[in-house]
């Protein structure tokens, strides 16, 4: 995946270690799971970067708002400016896939479309 963060910039974004699948397994080729709360709910944000996989969950007490599994993921790139955060998800198919933007702070938000050229 390119773009795509380091490790430590992650548990900065995410302002906690995550949880991962196997403690022996490489970053890059492990799962990865975060959790972020904020009055808006609560986002779960899982990773599998060699597999080009990002799942994330959007929830309000037990109600499920959004949850999207995304493959052929191309990069991540996290996102910190005046006092909001954003995740921008990249697709290998930029042709018909714009990026998904996830704002973290200070509500969760999110912001995707696609495009079909003709």
């Amino acid at each position: 995946m390119l773009p795509f963060p380091e490790e430590f910039e992650f548990v900065d974004f995410f302002e906690q270690e995550p949880c991962t699948l196997d403690s022996e397994v490489p970053f890059y080729y492990n799962r990865h799971t975060y959790q972020l709360e904020r009055e808006n709910g609560t986002l779960h944000f899982e990773l599998e970067p060699s597999y080009s996989w990002v799942r994330c969950q959007w929830h309000q007490g037990d109600i499920v708002l959004i949850d999207l599994t995304l493959e052929e993921v191309r990069g991540i790139r996290l996102e910190k400016r005046a006092q909001r955060e954003y995740i921008h998800i990249l697709f290998a198919n930029e042709s018909l896939m714009k990026p998904l933007i996830v704002k973290t702070k200070p509500i969760f938000s999110i912001i995707w479309g696609t495009e079909v050229n003709c």
